[in-house]
């Protein structure tokens, strides 16, 4: 088995002055639909974080945003859907974490392949 670690942090700032610029091209290519029910920029720019996490510990190639879909259960904790981003017989569980604090964001993902 193989542990597969990724985090990213972000200045909410920063992200918001990005993400106004175009905002139509950030829903279009990086979020999914079902993750744009929440319109707020501090909650989109832990989405990206969490993105950005999963290519990081997968290795994947720029452009996979929509590949991963983070999606929240009831506790309101964030779990992975990753749409066939990589086999998923390969990996036997995967774990994430997003967290806020004044205006950063940060998010850590583990994911253990068989």
């Amino acid at each position: 088995m193989k542990i597969k670690v990724g985090s990213d942090i972000l200045q909410l700032e920063k992200f918001r002055t990005t993400f106004k610029k175009c905002p139509e091209k950030f829903k279009r290519d990086i979020f999914c639909e079902s993750e744009l029910q929440n319109p707020e920029i501090s909650h989109l720019a832990g989405l990206f974080a969490a993105k950005e996490a999963v290519i990081k510990a997968l290795d994947l190639k720029p452009g996979s945003w929509k590949l991963i879909e983070i999606k929240n259960i009831k506790s309101g904790k964030p779990v992975l859907n990753l749409n066939g981003v990589v086999d998923k017989r390969n990996i036997k569980s995967h774990d994430l974490s997003i967290s806020h604090h004044g205006d950063y964001v940060i998010a850590v993902v583990a994911i253990l392949l068989k």
